[in-house]
């Protein structure tokens, strides 16, 4: 089953779609993004937006969704009974360093409680950077890192993870 979402995001009007082949929803959400594969589409969005113009507020929103969908994921299957799968792809992540980092960073800026120093182990400049910068990087462009790392580095790494769990599933 397809349907047309229309949402309004970042200023703007996004129009995707969303393919929910379960078939189900939850009975909370938020509007419209009902179920992890309804997130999952905002977390696009947020990741092209950031890869596009990397800033501060496409960056929290970002790490916020990525943070969060594994909850959604944890939560639409545990109120669903499926198979396994949901289960063992939220175990790996929560074992992924990467993961960790964006858990970390989400709740540094949501509570403002730096329990795990990730406030110490980040840093934010601006500018191109010989040995860091890549091809396509704009020459006021800000840059983030944590532990000597690209943020960008880490952000997709976890993306990538999820989408082709979510991939995977839909395939079913």
């Amino acid at each position: 089953m397809r349907q047309q979402v229309h949402f309004v995001y970042s200023f703007g009007l996004y129009r995707g779609r969303v393919e929910d082949n379960w078939g189900l929803n939850m009975d909370n959400g938020f509007f419209r993004l009902k179920t992890p594969s309804d997130l999952f589409c905002k977390v696009k969005c947020d990741f092209e937006d950031y890869c596009k113009n990397p800033n501060d507020y496409s960056l929290f929103n970002l790490l916020c969704g990525l943070n969060h969908l594994r909850e959604w994921i944890e939560k639409y299957q545990n109120n669903h009974k499926f198979d396994s799968k949901p289960q063992f792809f939220v175990s790996k992540l929560l074992n992924d360093s990467d993961y960790k980092v964006i858990k970390e960073l989400c709740n540094n800026a949501k509570h403002f409680k730096d329990l795990k120093g990730i406030g110490q182990r980040s840093n934010c400049f601006e500018g191109f950077r010989t040995g860091f910068s890549r091809a396509g990087d704009r020459l006021g462009q800000m840059n983030n890192t944590v532990d000597g790392k690209d943020i960008r580095d880490v952000v997709f790494n976890i993306y990538k993870k999820y989408k082709k769990y979510f991939e995977e599933i839909h395939k079913d």
